[in-house]
């Protein structure tokens, strides 16, 4: 058993050390930089060619491109970017000891196991005058020793493609993830949200999607599933001030052998921004959405009415605020009225220096249910800070809760089901050569429950604390350019 598994783990980390050797090919190219777009361009003193209107020169950061306050990107301080099309790559191998594998709900009754997290990554980005394009890509195969379990597969994949189309700018965009549980309970092996963002080590790549235009999985359950959105988004700006934009999203999860609520979300949003200064914007943003179920289990709509504001200061911090009424209209509710008043709420602070990265965040959203409640108010909260110790250690720890509330209209019960799940972790990497980390992490979970059982009595109710420990290695490619 342990020859077998040891080929497997050769085979995957031959595949994955493959990658350098790719980017070392596009190394050997001939490095003539792509013509730059004018730094003038949209100023007055820039020139134009005759007879065109003026087109946007792309930005030092392509994602934060006056990017809408509401819109299907979200806004982040600056990130790799070299100006010019690049590829960089990642290897990761961790060895894991988990207390609790198997999601029980009692001490007694937990599994503990030692794992064999691989990963890879490889990030994309290709730009021209007129478009900008961002891919990555994340594999994962996590091997059980005792198969407690049994080896898991994780599937990632993130792509957005931006064209400026003069006074238009187009957005096209799909985020793809297949995982074998919920990302919280995944812990550090993939992102859970603003304290895991993507891969540990490189953080959510180069594409940067709005947490609620992405399915929600804040509840802690087990079995393979596929979450799915596409999304699309049109701006037109008027001037220096002010643009008006319109977006379309189209979100599903889907459960396999689990019997758990597959679901699907389509929305529609219609927002303006106005710039105040070149530090803060002002928006407001109406939305149209409609949740679907599985078949035989009605659906709901809701309606939302959005004032934000978003003030940034390049490079260093920024903060977006966002809040307003949501009103849901329920068909076929076996409890309550079938329209119900609530409240979108959103809030993001990032502040960056020369050593600390801190992200603090919070959500209070309908959502789809996680694939355990039809339909659930949720609210989620995370805090993460980074900070480089010296000149090879950096630290991180995070901390995120999650409290799921079920829907009157949808369940009839006198007393509303609720989860509470949180998520605590630490990680501190030294780098040991130019490319090359260790890395350690400790990663605690827990989730609570007044339901012991959920859809065809699947695990998914309390969950006993789960601790993590792994140590690994960590091997990430500098940034090569593609010519």
């Amino acid at each position: 058993m342990m020859t077998s598994r040891a080929r497997t783990i050769g085979l995957l980390l031959g595949l994955l050390l493959a990658v350098p050797c790719v980017s070392a090919l596009a190394q050997d190219q001939p490095a003539n930089p792509p013509p730059q777009p004018d730094s003038s361009a949209g100023n007055s003193g820039g020139a134009q060619p005759q007879g065109e209107e003026e087109v946007p020169a792309l930005p030092r950061t392509p994602q934060n491109d006056r990017v809408p306050v509401s819109g299907v990107e979200d806004y982040r301080l600056d990130g790799i970017n070299l100006g010019r099309s690049f590829v960089v790559g990642q290897a990761e191998f961790n060895e894991v000891y988990s207390t609790n594998t198997n999601g029980a709900a009692t001490s007694s009754g937990a599994m503990h196991d030692s794992i064999s997290n691989l990963q890879g990554m490889l990030s994309l980005q290709l730009l021209s005058r007129r478009s900008a394009l961002n891919l990555d890509y994340r594999p994962g195969l996590l091997v059980y020793d005792r198969g407690t379990v049994g080896t898991e597969i994780i599937q990632q994949f993130n792509i957005t493609e931006k064209f400026y189309l003069r006074r238009w700018t187009l957005v096209l965009g799909n985020d793809f993830s297949y995982l074998p549980q919920s990302p919280i309970g995944l812990g550090g092996f993939v992102g859970g949200g603003a304290a895991n963002s993507g891969i540990p080590g490189v953080g959510g790549g180069l594409t940067n999607f709005n947490p609620f235009f992405v399915p929600g999985q804040s509840i802690q359950t087990l079995g393979n599933r596929i979450s799915n959105a596409f999304v699309g988004q049109a701006q037109y700006t008027f001037g220096p001030r002010s643009s008006v934009n319109f977006s379309g999203t189209y979100g599903l999860v889907h459960f396999f052998d689990t019997g758990l609520l597959n679901s699907r979300d389509l929305a529609l949003r219609l927002g303006y921004d106005y710039t105040i200064s070149a530090k803060q914007t002002f928006t407001v943003a109406y939305s149209r959405n409609q949740i679907f179920f599985s078949p035989g289990i009605p659906g709901f709509s809701s309606d939302s009415v959005l004032v934000g504001y978003r003030r940034t200061i390049s490079g260093r911090m920024s903060l977006i605020v966002e809040s307003g009424p949501q009103f849901s209209h329920f068909q076929g509710g076996v409890s309550g009225s079938s329209t119900r008043v609530a409240y979108h709420v959103r809030g993001v602070l990032r502040y960056r220096t020369l050593r600390n990265t801190i992200e603090l965040s919070y959500q209070h959203r309908l959502s789809e249910g996680s694939g355990v409640l039809v339909g659930a108010q949720t609210d989620l909260v995370s805090a993460s800070i980074a900070r480089i110790v010296s000149r090879n250690w950096t630290a991180t720890t995070s901390a995120n809760f999650n409290h799921n509330s079920s829907l009157n209209q949808t369940t009839g019960a006198v007393t509303n089901f609720h989860f509470n799940s949180w998520n605590g972790n630490i990680s501190a990497s030294r780098r040991l050569g130019q490319s090359t980390n260790i890395q350690f992490q400790y990663n605690v979970s827990r989730q609570t429950s007044n339901v012991s059982g959920c859809i065809n009595n699947i695990p998914c109710g309390s969950v006993s604390l789960n601790q993590q420990i792994g140590l690994g290695l960590v091997w990430n490619s500098r940034p090569y350019s593609i010519d």
